[in-house]
């Protein structure tokens, strides 16, 4: 069920209580007028995307560094570089593909740098090796948990065959 899916992002993320429910995305009623609105710096639309892609950046961001505070800042940083840099975002398609990537490449930052920090202590450094593969599948179950958020009679043995096939 939605109760699933709802309570494990806002448990996991009570900021989503502050910022106001919204579903629909991609599947907008005027997409060319909410984009336009984006690149034009409507403040509304950052909240959309915050609370769109906030939770599915963390989670993954936490699937990679298991940091969820360190999970949480690099999610926000990438948001805050989407906005920055929203003139040169060509659609859509395009956010997503740029949160996904630059939570990645933060992500992999973050390791090297705390695995200098145990190098220079003389402890090994415990980075992850993580395939392409396991980053990709990493992406899809983190998108898939928010688009079960969004199908309001989502069974909750879905959500649970889903966890399933997806852990760690």
């Amino acid at each position: 069920m939605r109760n699933t899916v709802n309570r494990f992002f806002h448990h996991n993320f009570p900021i989503m209580d502050q910022i106001p429910a919204w579903t629909g995305f991609p599947f907008l009623p005027v997409p060319a007028l909410l984009f336009r609105r984006f690149r034009e710096g409507d403040q509304r639309i950052l909240s959309m995307l915050f609370y769109h892609f906030f939770p599915p950046l963390c989670f993954f961001a936490n699937r990679l560094l298991h940091n969820e505070d360190a999970a949480k800042q690099i999610a926000e940083k990438c948001l805050q570089q989407l906005w920055g840099e929203r003139s040169g975002v060509k659609d859509w398609e395009a956010i997503k593909i740029f949160l996904y990537i630059n939570t990645y490449r933060r992500c992999t930052q973050f390791i090297k740098t705390q695995q200098k920090i145990s190098d220079n202590l003389e402890t090994p450094g415990n980075g992850p090796d993580i395939s392409e593969e396991k980053v990709l599948a990493m992406i899809v179950y983190a998108e898939l948990l928010n688009s079960l958020e969004d199908i309001a009679e989502a069974p909750e043995w879905l959500s649970n065959r889903l966890s399933s096939l997806f852990a760690e």
